[in-house]
């Protein structure tokens, strides 16, 4: 048996010959998209995106995790305010989080662009030694003794920062490190 669908075939019978025929399910017309049911996975996702900052997990715990935490873009598009310090996101392929609480997030304070006072990225876990430097990026808090590398360079940090520091390393030899 075979069947011809004309361009005047009813909704129910074209649902029956794909049926018949098909071992895909029905492709969903893409104005129909937002009305389709949500997969299991995607409700977890949107779940966990909603909930990950109610978590209290140490930084390298969050980087483990980074793909569930929501995106800068969306919060500033919604002028979010994170009640809390440690408010954690992502921007690009980095993880952030906010130093201060009560920070709203608008489209003019984008992170690692003059931000460094609001929002500081949060590093995977290196040992700092001289064996396993940690990759300096600028807004980034520093610790004395511990070695950082920066455009292939070594650095020894002589103090601690206190603070994420807005400058390359290389501009902050004598202040916070000297090369090593």
């Amino acid at each position: 048996m075979s069947w011809i669908i004309q361009y005047d075939a009813t909704a129910k019978e074209y649902k029956k010959v794909w049926a018949e025929y098909s071992s895909e399910p029905e492709p969903i017309p893409e104005e129909n998209q937002k009305y389709k049911p949500l997969t299991e996975s995607e409700v977890f996702t949107l779940f966990a995106k909603q909930q990950i900052n109610t978590l209290s997990v140490d930084d390298d715990t969050a980087l483990r995790m980074k793909s569930y935490y929501p995106e800068w873009r969306e919060l500033a598009d919604a002028q979010f305010t994170a009640e809390k310090a440690g408010y954690k996101f992502t921007y690009g392929d980095d993880l952030y989080k906010t130093i201060k609480a009560n920070q709203q997030f608008l489209q003019n304070r984008v992170p690692g662009q003059g931000t460094e006072s609001i929002f500081e990225r949060i590093d995977e876990t290196h040992t700092g030694t001289r064996d396993d430097p940690i990759p300096y990026k600028v807004n980034m808090t520093v610790y004395a003794e511990k070695y950082y590398i920066e455009d292939g360079r070594l650095y020894r940090c002589i103090r601690d920062s206190g603070i994420p520091l807005q400058n390359k390393a290389s501009e902050l030899v004598g202040h916070y490190f000297e090369a090593a």
